[in-house]
């Protein structure tokens, strides 16, 4: 089926509050948690089931949005919804029915993407296929985004420029209103120098969602290099400035080893996951590169210090490629993690100065 109904706003809820979609152990469980599972009300031989109150009452509204565009439209969705009322249910009980394959369908994308994300197959297992028996379900993905850019678009072919002249119509007269993405966000909307629009091409083939959201900040912190590379580099000191950070294990390295993972508890703007820092570059004194892994993006940090005569400049860098369905996000992660860097900045200065 053909997932019409979710658009840049549904998607972008969806992922905000599902997180890392690998916390739910099957599609049963994940529709328990979005209220899409019914409740069994059944008596004696007459066997019914009743509209479920429980689960996540923000995702449960997206998916009634979908479904309900899928009834308005010619779409499998509305044949579905036929087919059911046919049977002899009535409109809610087959409306509920809808909204369990919308919730099944975006189950089976998000656990394709982290997949993707973690380069394994369908089930956990790497090397296996769709039609692996380690997979729940075994049919192809078929959750469908029409506001996906088009790979095949000539503009993926250089980067955009934002402030290029706006589209006219035909008669000549200036469009109302700024270009917009097709990700249903203006693209002018996003602060110059934190989200741009690249080319991302694998030999000469483009790459759908070639968007890099990058942020650097920077604050002169009244201490020695040593004294700040010291603290920074410490992850076990990561909870008290940077607060997207929970709880790192106690036993972690003083300093980070280059090549070793380490684990982390995230709880960012999209919800508390389980994540994982791993140490890809290491100059004592000057410089800690880390590679993140959380909630399906995978942003390069920096930290680097250096010398000025105030004291230490601290300079924190994320550049972050998100993939897949998280493409969507890109616009609100353009304007939340330069706002979210500068405050992790600034709290480290009161740490340390204190």
């Amino acid at each position: 089926m053909d997932l019409h109904g979710v658009g840049p706003v549904v998607a972008v809820r969806v992922l905000a509050d599902t997180g890392d979609v690998t916390r739910f152990a099957d599609r049963n469980r994940f529709a328990s948690w979005t209220g899409t599972a019914p409740l069994d009300a059944s008596s004696g031989e007459q066997n019914r089931h009743r509209l479920s109150r429980a689960g996540n009452r923000r995702m449960n509204h997206m998916i009634h949005i979908a479904a309900i565009s899928q009834i308005r439209l010619d779409t499998d969705g509305r044949a579905y919804y036929r087919r059911k009322r046919a049977e002899g249910k009535k409109p809610l009980e087959a409306l509920r029915c809808l909204k369990r394959r919308i919730s099944d369908a975006i189950y089976r994308q998000l656990l394709a993407d982290a997949q993707l994300a973690a380069g394994t197959g369908p089930g956990g297992h790497c090397g296996a296929t769709l039609q692996s028996s380690a997979a729940d379900l075994p049919r192809t993905s078929t959750l469908r985004i029409s506001h996906f850019p088009d790979p095949r678009a000539r503009r993926y072919a250089r980067p955009v420029d934002n402030r290029r002249e706006p589209e006219r119509r035909a008669d000549g007269q200036r469009r109302p209103g700024g270009r917009s993405s097709r990700m249903g966000v203006g693209l002018s909307q996003v602060p110059r120098g934190h989200g741009r629009r690249i080319a991302v091409l694998v030999g000469d083939t483009p790459v759908v969602g070639g968007v890099m959201v990058s942020s650097a900040e920077s604050v002169v912190i009244a201490r020695t290099t040593e004294e700040v590379f010291r603290y920074v580099g410490d992850l076990r000191n990561e909870p008290t400035w940077h607060v997207d950070i929970a709880s790192v294990p106690p036993e972690t390295d003083p300093l980070p080893v280059v090549g070793k993972t380490y684990s982390l508890t995230f709880k960012p703007f999209m919800g508390r996951t389980d994540g994982t820092f791993t140490a890809l570059e290491v100059d004592p004194g000057v410089r800690v590169v880390y590679r993140a892994d959380f909630a399906g993006l995978q942003p390069k940090i920096t930290y680097t210090v250096e010398q000025v005569a105030e004291g230490t400049r601290f300079t924190r860098s994320v550049d972050m490629h998100p993939g897949g369905l998280k493409v969507l996000m890109t616009p609100m992660m353009a304007i939340m993690v330069p706002r979210r860097n500068k405050v992790f900045v600034q709290n480290l200065k009161r740490a340390l100065e204190a």
